[in-house]
């Protein structure tokens, strides 16, 4: 080791230096052997090498620390490794008894363990967020109300001893409600009962012995699944229909008009034309209709270019007139019968000029009074006895051979008119 007590007058010799040379060169090599392979003094600690501690360790350092708290609040003998070991094992024999007594049955005060199954055992639930058995899930709470048709009371057991927005009750009324009505659990105050549409109840929606859920909503009970609603009646719905209304499921007596239906009557209101339906229910399809029937509504009986409801007239206007010859036997009355013509006469002549006869019918009042004038032989007669008309001709009787002096048949001129005074 080279020499350290120098003063100011020692001398340096040559071995002097040679041993500070040779000091220099262990530091060095001591100072390598400290640093290591690495080649840097300060780098991080790893599992395997030796170094400084990170931010980021001595951030969890710190983190530990303040988790496990003041020391100083920790049992004397838990404050060495010998003296944790021995609080673990005391702890860990006590959790051993905890754990040795865990059972599957609902036992109060002790650990919970499934069965052979994964099950286990629990109390009746009471208070609100107690676990609900399968028994509560499958059978909810139920009872039978008392009180009146407007102000029920339900009371359950176990009781609820709160009411909470989605709070669901099915109950059994014990009577129909009159009006608008109240629930009363558990003596929790009386809430109102609404519809599903959140309309008041009307008397009625309740049937005596009803069986049915209602859902809190935070301030009223709400009907759940009450069914149809409505004013409608059995006369409303078609025939053979059911619907469920306020008054319960009806079945519908409604009359199904389908097809071409005549109407119970028409009318007339200015250029309307009214046609009155049977009742019932009448499709709007084309392939029905309310419908009325008139043999005269046809285009012959309208005024040529006229159109009604859809029936253009071929009617010319001015009289219309026709004539033609008939054979008549000799010495006796016969009939002349004319029919085809196309409109119904309200005139008729007959006559023959060689026999001196004269036929004429005419009506003498709006009402179809006739009167007939007869010339033959000279001799006129009047007889109110007429013919008989037809739509599309007449039938007379006359004496056109009668005075036939030749006893041969005689042929007469008929002429026919549709026009007259009236």
């Amino acid at each position: 080791m080279a020499k350290t007590d120098w003063t100011i007058h020692d001398v340096v010799k040559p071995e002097d230096l040679n041993q500070l040379s040779q000091d220099v060169n262990e530091a060095g090599s001591q100072l390598d052997a400290h640093i290591g392979s690495r080649g840097n003094a300060h780098l991080t600690a790893t599992r395997t090498d030796a170094g400084f501690m990170s931010p980021a360790d001595k951030q969890e350092l710190d983190k530990l620390a303040e988790e496990m708290g003041n020391m100083g609040n920790v049992p004397t003998q838990a404050k060495t490794v010998s003296g944790a070991i021995s609080e673990l094992h005391a702890t860990g024999k006590s959790n051993e008894s905890l754990l040795q007594g865990a059972t599957s049955a609902s036992t109060a005060n002790t650990l919970v363990k499934r069965d052979a199954s994964g099950r286990f055992k629990a109390a009746a639930p009471v208070a609100a967020d107690d676990v609900a058995r399968k028994a509560e899930i499958d059978a909810p709470p139920f009872t039978t109300t008392t009180g009146t048709g407007v102000a029920y009371v339900a009371s359950f057991s176990p009781a609820y001893s709160a009411l909470v927005a989605g709070t669901r009750i099915t109950v059994k009324f014990h009577v129909a409600n009159t009006g608008a009505a109240t629930i009363n659990v558990n003596g929790l105050g009386a809430k109102s009962i609404l519809r599903a549409s959140g309309a008041a109840l009307t008397a009625g929606i309740i049937k005596m012995n009803a069986v049915m859920s209602l859902v809190y909503d935070g301030t009223n009970f709400i009907l759940q699944g009450e069914g149809g609603n409505g004013n409608a009646t059995a006369a409303d719905l078609l025939i053979g229909k059911t619907a469920s209304v306020d008054a319960g499921d009806i079945v519908g007596t409604m009359p199904n008009r389908s097809g071409h239906v005549t109407g119970q009557s028409i009318s007339r209101s200015g250029t309307t034309l009214r046609i009155r339906p049977q009742p019932g229910y009448v499709p709007g399809d084309a392939s029905n209709s309310v419908q009325w029937d008139d043999v005269d509504w046809i285009a012959e009986n309208i005024r040529a270019g006229v159109d009604i409801f859809g029936v253009i007239g071929t009617l010319e206007e001015g009289a219309k007139v026709a004539s033609g010859t008939v054979n008549f036997p000799a010495k006796v009355a016969a009939v002349i019968d004319i029919r085809g013509l196309d409109f119904r006469p309200k005139l008729i002549v007959v006559y023959n000029e060689t026999q001196g006869y004269f036929y004429s019918a005419f009506p003498v009042s709006a009402g179809g009074t006739y009167r007939t004038i007869i010339y033959n032989a000279g001799n006129y007669s009047v007889s109110s006895t007429g013919p008989t008309f037809y739509n599309d001709g007449f039938s007379a009787t006359t004496y056109v051979g009668v005075n036939n002096a030749n006893n041969i048949a005689t042929v007469a001129r008929w002429i026919a008119f549709d026009a007259s005074y009236y």
